[in-house]
């Protein structure tokens, strides 16, 4: 199969312009970790289409979810992490999953009992 046709390279004018806009005003606030805030309205609408899953599957998907976010927790440094941990706990509290409020539960209890862990340093 041919290789696909090299992608022609911007105009000079395009990149002279680019070069010239200033760079974005630094700000000083560390950024937020890209955990539980946008995560919560992603969460939502998943668990909308979870609700066609099976009990298995779901807590498969869950527990997936929950280690992806505990493992994003673990590499921020040390000074964020408390609030990206309460901020994902908040998130699975059983109130805010009502459509699996049992397996919220759980998922609730076991972030509590790993808080120590999470948060410590490594």
């Amino acid at each position: 199969s041919m290789p696909p046709p090299p992608v022609p390279p911007p105009p000079v004018d395009e990149v002279k312009k680019d070069l010239q806009r200033p760079p974005p005003p630094q700000s000083l606030e560390p950024d937020p970790p890209v955990t539980a805030q946008d995560d919560a309205a992603i969460l939502r609408q998943f668990l909308k289409a979870a609700q066609q899953l099976s009990q298995d599957e779901m807590r498969e998907i869950v527990e997936d979810h929950v280690n992806t976010e505990l493992a994003v927790i673990r590499r921020l440094p040390t000074d964020q992490r408390p609030q990206a941990f309460r901020t994902l706990c908040a998130g699975w509290h059983p109130d805010k999953c009502p459509g699996i409020s049992g397996l919220a539960t759980e998922i609730f209890q076991r972030l509590q009992s790993q808080k120590t862990m999470v948060l410590g340093a490594r």
